[in-house]
């Protein structure tokens, strides 16, 4: 397994949900941000954390894989909501953002 690789892919999973997120708490839509984070959780992270553990031996090395199976998933996640807003966004600016 080539550890220079999977660095990269690390970091480049972080700075794409960073991104995503950012924009969105800018915007204030913190609920959005929320929805992403409970899901990269509760959806991505631990339920297959707990197949892993459940159905596979792989023992420690079980938790890098969720790690990395949750990141991609969450950072897929953001992208698309993140290009979803966006396109909204570019066709009516003026309603994109949330008054308290």
């Amino acid at each position: 397994v080539c550890l220079l690789g999977g660095e990269v892919f690390s970091k480049l999973n972080g700075a794409s949900i960073s991104m995503a997120l950012a924009m969105f708490y800018g915007y204030r839509h913190t609920k959005v941000a929320m929805v992403v984070n409970i899901a990269r959780l509760f959806v991505f992270r631990i339920p297959v954390l707990w197949v892993f553990q459940t159905f596979f031996n792989y023992g420690y090395e079980s938790i890098g894989f969720t790690m990395f199976i949750s990141n991609t998933a969450t950072a897929i996640l953001c992208l698309g909501l993140a290009f979803v807003f966006y396109t909204k966004m570019r066709h009516n600016p003026n309603t994109m953002t949330t008054t308290n």
